[in-house]
């Protein structure tokens, strides 16, 4: 059977009935399974596919089936409005601080993501005592040497807690490891 006759067959075993309706939804799922066999086959990048089998298993109440394609989403993908899905996802969940992590991964793609700015600010009220979340994890960036994301951290607890002196203090160390010549 050629590709051709192979997509033609998919799209003919429909699961959902002529009015519509769910006939059963692990057919559903069998059949979105398929068409992201079917998508990679034919289109090479899946992350679009992924996203839309995560919301649809997330809407059929298959939050655990579903919680592998959004991590998945997370891990693999480098495209902002996959990410996007996915970071909304976790919010929808309260799984506030995993989503927060996403849609940073999206600015460092696209640095304008609205969206993804809103829901960062979204997530932050929604974390309890979000300065020792963000500090904690400059001190984490800080320690693997990656400056630039530790002091996102710390002007992140800043914008919230302007005379957090931790986080004050954590800035000028990155700003010294990044510019160790500069004068002191």
């Amino acid at each position: 059977m050629s590709k051709t006759d192979q997509s033609k067959s998919f799209v003919s075993h429909n699961p959902l009935e002529p009015d519509g309706k769910n006939s059963n939804k692990q057919m559903t799922i069998n059949y979105l399974k398929k068409g992201l066999e079917h998508y990679r086959e034919f289109r090479g990048n899946v992350f679009f596919i992924i996203c839309d089998l995560a919301q649809t298993l997330d809407e059929l109440g298959s939050q655990q089936e579903a919680e592998k394609y959004w991590a998945l989403t997370a891990e693999r993908s480098d495209k902002p409005q996959c990410l996007n899905k996915a970071g909304e996802a976790y919010m929808m969940r309260k799984e506030f601080k995993k989503a927060l992590v996403i849609f940073e991964k999206v600015l460092e793609i696209d640095p304008d993501h609205v969206v993804a700015k809103g829901n960062i600010n979204t997530c932050l009220k929604e974390i309890k005592n979000p300065c020792e979340f963000l500090n904690k994890r400059g001190m984490a960036y800080l320690e693997r040497s990656d400056y630039e994301k530790a002091m996102k951290n710390f002007r992140r607890t800043l914008a919230i807690d302007p005379e957090n002196n931790f986080a004050k203090n954590n800035i000028e160390i990155c700003e010294r490891y990044m510019n160790p010549f500069a004068e002191q």
